[in-house]
């Protein structure tokens, strides 16, 4: 008989430790106290001037080339809805961070079990390099996410369910918004 035997995770304990986790490292109520640095302006004036059903990307009126519109647009919508620049830029990067993890979860989950789930959630949600860069407002955590999406969907959907034609559709089409993203 062993003298220490692990007990079995609990799910909504585990969400619970999780969710308390992301809410102190990433304070995604705080995230609109600091002043915008000075490239996060450009994005914020492009959000601001973004039309919804006409995504160009201005600056001062004027068309700006080489950028992509869906991370201005995304951050437009939380414009009109209220929320100032500083809030609304970086709460599309921290948003794409929690459905991150969201997707990390449910991966790791359909393919091993609960253990497997809170341990790829947390090691996604602690790395240094999602806390440094999505506490700012730049689209690049963004497109990470459609990234992300589209290889776990090549991966759930290819491999695991032998639909190989869903797997490269749905793959391309996560990849072709992170192409607008980035």
């Amino acid at each position: 008989m062993p003298i220490y035997e692990e007990k079995r995770l609990h799910r909504r304990k585990s969400i619970l430790y999780l969710a308390i986790a992301f809410l102190i490292i990433y304070m995604p109520f705080q995230i609109g106290s600091r002043e915008l640095r000075w490239d996060e302006v450009y994005y914020s004036q492009m959000a601001l001037e973004m039309n919804l059903f006409k995504p160009n990307t201005f600056v001062h009126g004027e068309v700006i080339s080489g950028n992509y519109p869906l991370f201005p647009w995304i951050a437009s919508i939380f414009f009109k809805a209220g929320a100032t620049p500083e809030l609304g830029l970086r709460l599309v990067s921290v948003l794409s961070v929690l459905a991150m993890l969201v997707l990390a979860w449910e991966a790791a989950r359909r393919a091993l079990d609960l253990q497997a789930a809170s341990v790829s959630a947390a090691l996604l949600m602690s790395s240094i390099l999602f806390v440094d860069k999505s506490l700012d407002g730049y689209p690049n955590t963004l497109g990470l996410l459609f990234i992300f999406a589209a290889w776990i969907a090549w991966f759930m959907y290819g491999p695991v369910r032998g639909s190989w034609n869903m797997a490269w559709f749905i793959s391309f089409l996560f990849c072709g918004f992170s192409f607008y993203a980035i």
